[in-house]
């Protein structure tokens, strides 16, 4: 069995797809696909990176606020 793991995005009726030919897929491999569908589907690289620093911030202060 040949089971692939595909991430997909349709957004102003245009759909932007990665597809792996495993289902083996790490997180690094899924955030760069996720960029690259963001981007196919009109977002900036930049807003992407904006995006997850925002992001990051936002768990890190979470994760502090957690271990108080």
């Amino acid at each position: 069995m040949n089971n692939k793991t595909k991430l997909s995005l349709t957004m102003h009726g245009i759909t932007t797809s990665i597809e792996f030919p495993y289902e083996d897929v790490d997180l690094n491999q899924l955030f760069s696909a996720f960029n690259t569908v963001l981007v196919g589907a009109t977002f900036t690289e930049e807003q992407y990176k904006d995006y997850v620093i925002e992001l990051g911030q936002d768990f890190s202060e979470q994760k502090q606020y957690d271990n108080e």
